[in-house]
């Protein structure tokens, strides 16, 4: 008897509360009392949802978790009349292999049509290889665009114009040195 001084009966049951049914109960109450706590944990986002967000982190978050991205590349490859910005497939190819050379870790579009005005590029944890690609950046970003500091960001948007000569296939960011 867990304690001698209460005594229960297992309702329409003519005998005493059993103890498999007291640890039955328990097992269950730990079981809810466990996925509920995972529910909660992972719904809110973790211990990463009170992080504050830096620089376009929290904007690409919610752009991979609304606007089908995929890898730059993949995302010209499923349709061969897709463009970003202003350049054409071999352009924004070339673009991509140049930022992944220049450290890039991912650089991804973003929806499902035929022209991605903005791409995101995943900054490596090199800080030479973060200012060689953030200097990228600012000398490519639209007029009107704020330069971008360091400032411990996951991520950066680059965004583009429908006709953007700055991308021109004889510019030296295509150029092998």
């Amino acid at each position: 008897m867990l304690y001698p001084t209460v005594s229960a009966t297992w309702p329409g049951g003519t005998g005493r509360l059993d103890h498999k049914y007291v640890i039955l109960g328990g097992v269950l109450l730990l079981v809810a009392m466990g996925v509920g706590g995972w529910i909660i944990f992972n719904g809110t986002g973790g211990a990463n949802a009170n992080k504050p967000k830096l620089g376009d982190d929290a904007a690409v978050e919610q752009m991979i978790a609304d606007d089908y991205p995929k890898d730059l590349t993949e995302w010209i490859e499923a349709n061969p009349a897709r463009m970003l910005g202003g350049m054409n497939a071999m352009q924004a190819t070339m673009m991509e292999r140049q930022l992944k050379k220049m450290g890039a870790t991912k650089v991804l579009a973003f929806g499902a049509g035929v022209l991605c005005l903005v791409i995101a590029v995943e900054l490596p944890d090199d800080p030479t290889q973060r200012k060689v690609l953030l200097d990228w950046h600012d000398q490519k970003r639209l007029p009107g665009d704020p330069h971008t500091k360091d400032v411990g960001q996951r991520y950066f948007l680059h965004k583009h114009s429908t006709v953007n000569e700055a991308y021109s296939i004889n510019t030296p960011m295509f150029s092998s040195a």
